[in-house]
């Protein structure tokens, strides 16, 4: 039987999402400019474990758009964990998603998601 052992992947975005407003061009609120992320998963027999980092810049202010756009947002680290394990025709996974607790502001007053585990089962019949 064919299986991987070890996987990588990497994704990068950039962009540059500007309004043209009366006052000029401003940056859209709310937008990063850059987005990373990459993550590396390996298979041992039933076993399997993943691990997963994200970046996004921090937002630019957008003035012309909100009184609250003036306000800079921090950029944001985010690290996912899983581990799962298959039984039979089934397989657990154990996640945890934002392992350190990195707390961020997707939008103005709006907090990202703070640490989260959850458990799955998945089969195939």
């Amino acid at each position: 039987a064919s299986w991987r052992t070890l996987d990588l992947d990497a994704s990068y975005t950039t962009m540059d999402a500007r309004a043209d407003l009366p006052i000029g061009s401003e940056p859209l609120p709310y937008r990063q400019r850059h987005i990373a992320s990459t993550g590396l998963s390996a298979t041992r027999g039933p076993l399997s474990a993943g691990c997963r980092f994200t970046y996004k810049s921090g937002i630019d202010p957008a003035p012309g758009l909100f009184p609250e756009g003036t306000r800079d947002l921090i950029p944001v680290y985010l690290v996912d964990l899983s581990l799962g394990c298959r039984v039979g025709k089934s397989t657990v996974t154990l996640k945890v998603l934002n392992l350190t607790q990195y707390n961020y502001a997707r939008v103005e007053r709006n907090l990202g998601a703070p640490r989260r585990l959850s458990i799955g089962i998945s089969g195939v019949y």
